[in-house]
């Protein structure tokens, strides 16, 4: 996260799970590691791979991005809200918006998965059905 707080121009400062800008000290608490939403991220890549690929390479490759999206996606998410806490003097990004602002991040994120899922998946929606024979009497 420092790293791309610096990149982003904030100058940041790491001790630990303190991370230290001008306008303050952000502490990584356990709550926002991103642990829960990886573990909750792996089970649906995990439901939606067995739904919508047929073969195991395939679904381990779409669980595998997943892990790594997820991953990426929680330093983009502390880093936002660290840079939005920065450039408001703290007046935004430190209170319960911030809670919110990762429900929507992560809810986004898991639709976006879902619909990767669907969009290359090689499994049919519906299994076509053979035509029945017709008795005649």
């Amino acid at each position: 996260v420092a790293g791309l707080l610096n990149l982003a121009g904030v100058e940041t400062l790491r001790d630990g799970v303190l991370l230290t800008t001008s306008a303050g000290r952000f502490e990584m608490a356990e709550s926002c590691a991103g642990l829960r939403f990886l573990l909750a991220g792996v089970m649906i890549a995990s439901l939606a791979a067995h739904l919508a690929f047929t073969g195991w390479r395939r679904q381990a490759v779409f669980i595998g991005a997943a892990v790594a999206l997820a991953i990426a996606a929680n330093w983009l998410r502390a880093s936002l809200i660290i840079l939005t806490a920065t450039a408001t003097q703290m007046r935004v990004g430190t209170g319960p918006e911030h809670v919110a602002f990762g429900w929507v991040f992560y809810g986004g994120l898991i639709l976006a998965l879902l619909l990767a899922a669907r969009r290359f998946g090689d499994r049919d929606a519906v299994p076509a059905l053979a035509p029945a024979a017709a008795s005649v009497e």
